[in-house]
């Protein structure tokens, strides 16, 4: 069994190197099921200190954060982002660099806009 590289910064590093120069597409770091708080948070401004995009939620690391909502974790990571400079892409950003279609009049169950 082959895993990656251990879910820190230095991880982050190794894996990087192993990408051709000529790699074009985008990475994303996510710390899946890793339980602490702090380390989360490590994971995640090393991916934003090298240019890489995110992905956060109590589906990825319930145990990090106990009693956070999805909202409170997005807020958190966009906190770091903007501390850093970086602004995170809207919906329809990301909807139009995907070609996906623009899905803002689409109302959900919960009566609220998908943006």
């Amino acid at each position: 069994m082959v895993l990656g590289p251990f879910p820190d910064p230095a991880g982050i590093d190794a894996y990087l190197t192993q990408l051709p120069d000529t790699f074009a597409g985008e990475c994303m770091v996510e710390p899946y099921l890793v339980t602490d708080g702090a380390a989360c948070d490590a994971i995640v401004a090393g991916a934003l200190d090298r240019g890489l995009g995110v992905r956060v939620g109590i589906g990825d690391s319930p145990d990090a954060f106990p009693g956070a909502s999805n909202r409170a974790l997005v807020e958190r990571v966009i906190d770091m982002a903007r501390a850093r400079g970086l602004e995170p892409a809207t919906a329809a950003e990301v909807r139009s660099a995907l070609g996906l279609t623009d899905r803002s009049d689409v109302v959900s169950g919960s009566g609220r806009r998908n943006d």
